[in-house]
C-alpha cells in the first residue's frame, strides 16, 4: 500500500482538525500512522504539510489558536494533493485549492452563523465552548482568505497562453500574404538559388503530403494505410502487436508505421519486401489497444471517451483488415479466434462500463437532491452546484458533504426518525462504491538483524526503571511490550555487540517519535546507513501493524 492509498484512508479522521478547539489536546487514532507515513515519504511539498500537520500530533501540550490555524491550512493543502493524487503543486492542483478554501470557507460561515444563534440560549457552561468555536472559525475563515489571495497571485502570474489562446497577430498574418522575396541580413542579400531550393522543397513536401493523402483514400481499413517505398526505415520505438506477433508497430517522430516483426532489428527496418505501411489514421490511444491486453487483470478500467471509443473502432477495423489479407500466411486461425474471443470480452466491458457510470450518476444524482434539499430546508449555504456535487461524491470525494450533514444532526435535529435519515444519508454516501474490505497487512521485506536484539527500555524521571532484551524473530512480542506498557518515557531499539541505537521514543503515552534524524545517518557510513535503516522501517511496520489493533479502551 503506498503513502497516498494510506494517506486517502486516514483523511476522514484527519478532518476533525477543523472541529478542534483551542486550549485542548489535539489526537488522533492514526496519528501513529501519520508520523511514520511522513518519515518514510521523498521531500515533497506533500512531506512538507504532513510534517506541519504532524507537528500538532506531537504535541503534549493543549493546542494554541496558531497551532489549530497552522494545521488547519496544512490539512486543506494535504486533501487537495491526496485527493488529486499529486504530491506537489501544479496549475491543475493551484485551482482545486482555491476552490477547496472556498468551500471550506463557506462551511465556516455556515458554522458562524448557527453559533451565533446558538449562543443566544446556551448555558454558561456551554457559552465558553461556542465562544471558542466562533473566535476559531473567524481565525480559520482569515487565514483561508489569505491563502486564496496568494494563490490567486500565482494563477495570475502564469502565462496567459496557458489560460487563454493568444491572439493571432494581424500584422503577422498581414505578411503572411505577401510575395515570398529574398530576405536580406544587415545589408547582405541572401543568393537566389539558395532562396529557390527551400522553395524546391517546401513544394516537394506538399507534393508528397497531398499524393500520401490520395493514395490513402484506396485504403482498405480506416487507418488509412499507405505503402513505405523507401528500402529502410530507422525507427525509434518497435511494439509487438498482441494479436498478430508477427507483425509490430514501428514509431519514428509522430509517424506510426506496421509491418513484419522479423524485419526491424537494432532501430532500423529492413522493407526490401515492401511490407512495411505507415498509418495515416491513429493515434497512441490506437497504439494501446493494438499492443496492450486490457483484460488482463493488470488495468482498473473506466469508462471510454468519445476518442477512446473510435480508436478502439479503428483497432477492430484494422486488425480484422490484417487477418483477411494474413490468414494462413502469417496469421493462423487460431490466433483469429483468439483476436475474436477478447474482443467480445472487450466489448462486453466497454458496455458494463458504460451501464455503471449510468446507473452511478442516477444514485449520486438521487443522493445529491436529497443533501441539497436538506442544507436548504435548514437555511445553509451550498458550495458546490449540483452537478459538481455528483461528480464528487461519485469519486468519493465526499467529506465536505458528510460534514454539513453532521452539522445538522448536531445542531437541529432531535428527531429520532430524521436522525436515522439522515444518517442513512451519510452512509449512502460516505460507502457510495461499497465498503472496502479489511486491508491486507503492509507487506513486510524480511530483514536480517545480523544476530542483533531487541531492546525495549522504560525511563522515570531520565532514569532507567526497566529494559528487556528480545531476539529479532520475538519483535512482534517485543513491540507489543513496548506498545502496552505504560511508561512516562519509554524507548525500542537495537543492541548490536553491546552497541544500543534507539529508533522511536515515546512520552506520556503520545505517539511514537523516530529518534535517528537526517543528519545523523548522512554522518554514518553507507552500510550502516542501510542497514539500520532496513531494521528502522521492519520495527515501523511492526508498530503500524499492531497499533491498527488498538481498541477504544486502548488495549490490543
Amino acid at each position: 500500500m503506498n503513502e497516498l492509498e494510506v494517506l486517502k484512508k486516514a483523511l476522514p479522521e484527519m478532518v476533525s482538525i477543523m472541529n478542534a478547539l483551542p486550549g485542548e489536546r489535539f489526537d488522533m487514532k492514526s496519528a501513529q500512522t501519520i508520523l511514520i507515513v511522513q518519515r518514510r515519504m521523498e521531500q515533497s511539498e506533500l512531506s512538507k504539510q504532513l510534517g506541519i500537520f504532524a507537528q500538532l500530533l506531537s504535541k503534549n501540550e493543549p493546542a494554541t489558536m496558531d497551532d489549530l490555524v497552522a494545521a488547519a491550512v496544512a490539512y486543506i493543502r494535504i486533501k487537495t494533493l491526496v485527493e488529486g493524487n499529486e504530491t506537489g503543486y501544479s496549475p491543475v492542483i493551484v485551482r482545486d485549492l482555491v476552490k477547496e478554501y472556498k468551500t471550506q470557507q463557506t462551511k465556516l460561515k455556515n458554522i458562524l452563523r448557527l453559533s451565533k444563534v446558538n449562543i443566544l440560549t446556551a448555558e454558561s457552561y456551554q457559552r465558553a465552548v461556542i465562544e471558542k468555536t466562533i473566535l476559531k472559525s473567524e481565525r480559520f475563515l482569515s487565514a483561508f482568505e489569505k491563502e486564496i489571495q496568494d494563490l490567486e497571485e500565482v494563477i495570475a502570474k502564469e502565462p496567459k497562453s496557458l489560460i487563454k489562446p493568444k491572439e493571432p497577430d494581424s500584422i503577422t498574418e498581414d505578411v503572411k500574404e505577401l510575395p515570398t522575396k529574398p530576405r536580406k541580413f544587415r545589408g547582405i542579400q541572401v543568393p537566389k538559388r539558395i532562396v529557390g531550393f527551400w522553395e524546391e522543397v517546401q513544394k516537394k513536401n506538399q507534393v508528397t503530403q497531398e499524393l500520401k493523402e490520395e493514395e490513402a483514400r484506396y485504403a482498405s481499413s480506416r487507418c488509412r494505410e499507405i505503402p513505405f517505398y523507401d528500402s529502410t526505415l530507422n525507427y525509434s520505438d518497435k511494439y509487438i502487436c498482441k494479436d498478430v506477433p508477427a507483425f509490430s508497430l514501428y514509431k519514428r517522430r509522430e509517424s506510426i508505421y506496421f509491418g513484419k516483426t522479423e524485419n526491424g532489428a537494432a532501430g532500423i527496418y529492413n522493407n526490401r519486401d515492401k511490407s512495411l505501411f505507415e498509418l495515416m489514421n491513429v493515434n497512441e490511444d490506437f497504439v494501446q489497444f493494438m499492443t496492450t491486453d486490457l483484460l488482463g487483470g493488470e488495468y482498473q478500467l473506466t469508462p471510454f471517451s468519445g476518442a477512446e471509443k473510435e480508436a478502439m473502432e479503428v483497432y477492430f477495423n484494422f486488425i480484422c483488415a490484417c487477418f483477411e489479407a494474413y490468414i494462413g500466411k502469417l496469421t493462423t486461425v487460431m490466433e483469429y479466434l483468439k483476436f475474436k474471443d477478447y474482443y467480445n470480452r472487450l466489448m462486453l466491458m466497454r458496455i458494463s462500463l458504460e451501464e455503471k457510470q449510468v446507473a452511478d450518476y442516477y444514485r449520486a444524482l438521487r443522493l445529491a437532491d436529497s443533501y441539497m434539499e436538506y442544507m436548504r430546508g435548514y437555511d445553509l449555504s451550498v458550495s458546490d452546484d449540483r452537478e459538481e456535487i455528483i461528480q464528487n461524491i461519485t469519486s468519493e470525494k465526499n467529506l465536505n458533504y458528510l460534514g454539513d450533514l453532521q452539522i445538522i444532526l448536531d445542531n437541529h435535529v432531535i428527531c429520532s426518525e430524521a436522525k436515522e435519515n439522515i444518517g442513512q444519508l451519510q452512509e449512502e454516501i460516505r460507502y457510495f462504491h461499497g465498503k472496502e474490505e479489511e486491508a491486507e497487512d503492509i507487506e513486510e521485506t524480511p530483514v536480517d538483524f545480523l544476530g542483533a536484539k531487541v531492546i525495549i527500555q522504560f525511563l522515570k524521571e531520565e532514569k532507567v526503571i526497566d529494559e528487556a532484551l528480545f531476539t529479532s524473530e520475538n519483535l512482534e512480542q517485543a513491540v507489543y511490550d513496548y506498545l502496552t506498557r505504560k511508561a512516562e518515557v519509554k524507548k525500542i531499539g537495537i543492541d548490536r555487540n553491546g552497541e544500543r541505537v534507539f529508533l522511536f521514543i515515546c512520552r506520556n503515552g503520545s505517539v511514537s517519535i523516530p529518534v535517528i534524524n537526517r543528519k545523523m545517518k548522512e554522518n554514518w557510513k553507507e552500510t550502516d546507513r542501510d542497514y539500520y535503516e532496513a531494521v528502522e522501517e521492519k520495527i515501523a511496520n511492526k508498530i503500524l501493524k499492531l497499533g491498527e489493533t488498538e481498541d477504544e479502551n486502548g488495549t490490543y
